[in-house]
This record gives C-alpha cells, sequence and structure tokens, in this order.
C-alpha cells in the first residue's frame, strides 16, 4: 500500500474570466512588441493570471501603456476597458467611512504609478490644508469589483 504523505497535491485557482481575457490581449501585444518589452509585458501578464494584488498589477499596466500606448493604442485601450470595468480605486478614512472612485478617471488623467497618484492626493491635501495625522489619513487601495 503507497503512502498517502507521498502523492502530491495540486492546487488550481480559479481565474476570472475577465483576468484571462485580459491575458489574451496582452499575448496579442506580446507578438506585436519589440523584444525590450516582452519582460514587462510577461510580468503584466503573470500579474492578470496569477495574483490578487491589483496594485502591482496596475502598476504594470501603467508601464506597459506608457512604453506601449504610441505604436499600439488599440490593444491597450481594451486592456484599459477591461480594468477599469472590474477594478475600482478605494479611499476609505475618517474623512468618509469608505468612498469608491472609478479607476477610469483616474486612469485618463496619465499618472505613471499608483504611488504618483498617492502623491497626487497628499499634494492636494496639503494644498487645500487638509491636516492628516497618521491615524486618520485616508487608506488607498485597489479591489476587484
Amino acid at each position: 500500500m503507497q503512502n498517502l504523505k507521498s502523492i502530491p497535491v495540486f492546487e488550481f485557482t480559479v481565474v476570472p474570466s475577465w483576468c484571462s481575457d485580459a491575458a489574451r490581449i496582452v499575448e496579442e501585444l506580446l507578438s506585436q512588441s519589440a523584444p525590450c518589452h516582452y519582460d514587462c509585458l510577461l510580468d503584466l501578464r503573470h500579474a492578470l493570471l496569477g495574483t490578487v494584488n491589483w496594485e502591482q498589477t496596475l502598476d504594470l499596466f501603467l508601464v506597459c501603456r506608457q512604453n506601449l500606448e504610441l505604436h499600439h493604442y488599440l490593444p491597450l485601450y481594451r486592456l484599459r476597458s477591461l480594468l477599469t470595468n472590474r477594478l475600482t480605486f478605494e479611499v476609505s478614512g475618517e474623512i468618509d467611512q469608505s468612498k469608491k472612485m472609478s479607476l477610469r478617471k483616474l486612469l485618463r488623467l496619465n499618472y505613471r504609478s499608483v504611488s504618483a497618484l498617492r502623491s497626487a492626493f497628499d499634494r492636494e491635501s496639503f494644498e487645500h490644508q487638509l491636516n492628516f495625522t497618521s491615524c486618520n489619513k485616508p487608506a488607498f487601495r485597489i479591489v476587484e469589483v
């Protein structure tokens, strides 16, 4: 009789269909892009298929968009549409209990990264004299709808 502990167990995660569609768009971009962009596109594809860290995924998308949008606008537009329909930007803190902002509007502002977006928020807070302490500063996160 075989020892049951020695039999490997495989765990499968279910990838949402929109992530698979987004990964196919990235694969399409891979076939049309210069080799210097492969690393970023492969990282984005991996993030779409295997992670729940949407902030990292969005950062990778923004890097790819910055590098490729001039020559590959349509596939990146389709990818942006998928992301903005399925992800939202959530701000929570003492100001509002929790407020979700449209990711579509934020992506139109052409921030280069999520940290640049946070910096813009900090700058606006400072300019409008909204004094946040470390305990009541709003928290940002990107969540799946």
